[in-house]
Formats: C-alpha cells, structure tokens, sequence
C-alpha cells in the first residue's frame, strides 16, 4: 500500500515540475503551487485512513500502522519541498521575488449555502434515488432533472461520491472540495441541491450551522 502511495504521488509531482516548467505567469505559478499543496494534502489523507483499515486484519498491528503512517507523512512532505523548491526557483527566473498570493473568489449565492449546510447520512452507503423520490414534488423531481441533464459530465457521478464524505462533520463546501480532488470537477450547485433532496426525502439529516 505504501509503495504504491508513493509511485502514485511521485506521478502527480512530476507532472506538476513538468508543468512549473512552462508556466510564464507569476498568477498561475501561485495558483498551481497551492493546487498542488491541496492535493498531495488529500492524497496523503486518504492514504492514512486506507493504512488504518488494516486494524480490522490486524487489531495488534498499531504501532506498525502508525510508522507507516508516519512515513507516508514524511515522504510526501520532503517531496512536496523539492517541487515546491522548483517553484520558488521558477518564480525568480520570472523575475518575482516571491510567489503572489492567491486571490479567493467571493463567494457567490450558492458557495454561501454550502458552506453552512453539514448533512449527515441516515444509510452506510449511497441512498436509492429512484426508490425514494416518489416523496419529493412533481416540480422537485423535474428541477432535479434538468439540473443533472444540464452538465455534459458528473451530473450523476459528482452526487454520489459526495455522499461517502457526508458525515455531520463537514459542510457541503467541504464536500465539494474532497470529490473536486477525486474528480477534478466542481459543481456547488449541483451538490447543494442534492442534499437539500435528499434531506428532503429523509435520507440526510441536515444540519445548518
């Protein structure tokens, strides 16, 4: 498992020093560099939580999931230096003391809503829409639809990965940046509209924090 974290996240830096290599703008170098932190971030969490399965194998093997888990930290960390240090480099070839900051968007009517919405799921997995929406309204069900059937990719995919990271403890926001890493797709309306279904029919509860 940790060897092939390691291959895995040795593929996604090199990609990204192939990447650090073209860029011209000081902007984008900023921006591909947080991108890059966000992703070996969630990449060496998922890693983490997948060593911590091997308890319900091994309940006695702590200590060995814990170094493991250690050295997958570590890797990733003097990894993400060395690029990281290619991109500093990169920038002073751009003639840029230093990488700019990144702007954050302000956040628009439906950033705003997921950011305050936590659901949490009722069921293990991933509910049965067609079993279920016979409780939401004719119009409910056709907006639903035109809202899936309007994106040319993950209309149906995004919303179920979103619901595994449904857990009372992350907001919809936060969702929507965990399957944006899987996926590299973002859709906050799409996810938003979702849970407020979904919570509807009663398979969420759905907290407003």
């Amino acid at each position: 498992m940790v060897t092939r974290h390691k291959a895995r996240l040795g593929r996604v830096l090199q990609q990204a020093v192939v990447e650090v290599l073209t860029v011209k703008d000081g902007d984008k170098l900023a921006r591909l560099a947080s991108d890059l932190e966000r992703r070996v971030a969630f990449l060496v969490g998922r890693e983490r939580e997948a060593l911590s399965t091997l308890r319900r194998l091994w309940p006695a093997a702590d200590v060995l999931i814990a170094d493991l888990q250690h050295e997958v930290t570590i890797a990733a960390e003097h990894e993400l230096d060395l690029v990281l240090t290619v991109i500093n480099r990169r920038a002073r070839d751009l003639g840029l003391d230093a990488l700019p900051s990144v702007p954050q968007p302000e956040p628009d009517e439906w950033t705003a809503k997921a950011a305050v919405m936590f659901p949490r799921r009722c069921y293990p997995g991933p509910a049965s829409w067609a079993d279920h929406q016979h409780l939401l309204s004719p119009e409910e069900r056709e907006q639903w639809r035109k809202l899936v059937e309007a994106r040319q990719e993950g209309g149906r995919t995004l919303p179920i990965l979103a619901e595994y990271w449904a857990d009372s403890e992350r907001s919809v926001l936060e969702i929507v940046d965990l399957v944006e890493m899987e996926t590299g797709q973002r859709d906050v309306e799409l996810l938003v509209e979702h849970f407020r279904l979904l919570a509807r029919m009663g398979l969420v509860e759905l907290a407003d924090r």
